[in-house]
């Protein structure tokens, strides 16, 4: 019996030819960090499929939103003040990753406990995001 065709020689191979470019670019710790990352993923691709089979679609693709707004979204964002107030698009968007964070956190606490604790959990979590938050704020802004 055949196995399905993947993707994974493909990806690796691009992902080749990206570090020989990263090399040749100069960018020896990037170049590394890939390619040990590369490596992991591919060291552990058997017991990754596994798990991501026993995951439902509806929240893979949760999760990966999640990482939208976080890792692709948040890095391309200006981080300075526009318009009379002063609006930071980056400290707006920081915002929206809290609260989704929290969100999604709330959510993945109800799918691993009793509904009862996960309120419990992301209040405690949410309380102490507050504090931290507050703490940041209470500082003056030019000591």
């Amino acid at each position: 019996m055949q196995h399905p065709q993947g993707a994974t020689s493909e990806a690796a191979v691009l992902a080749a030819y990206l570090v020989g470019a990263l090399v040749g670019s100069g960018q020896l710790v990037s170049a590394t960090a890939i390619t040990i990352a590369i490596l992991l993923l591919l060291t552990a691709k058997d017991p990754l499929e596994r798990f991501a089979l026993r995951i439902p679609p509806r929240e893979i693709t949760t999760f990966v939103s999640f990482l939208l707004i976080v890792g692709v979204i948040l890095p391309v964002l200006p981080d300075q003040g526009y318009t009379p107030f002063d609006l930071n698009p980056r400290h707006t968007w920081l915002v929206v990753v809290a609260v989704s964070a929290l969100s999604y956190a709330s959510y993945v606490t109800q799918t691993l406990v009793q509904a009862r604790e996960s309120v419990l959990l992301t209040a405690l979590l949410g309380g102490r995001l507050l504090e931290h938050r507050h703490d940041a704020c209470a500082r003056p802004p030019f000591a």
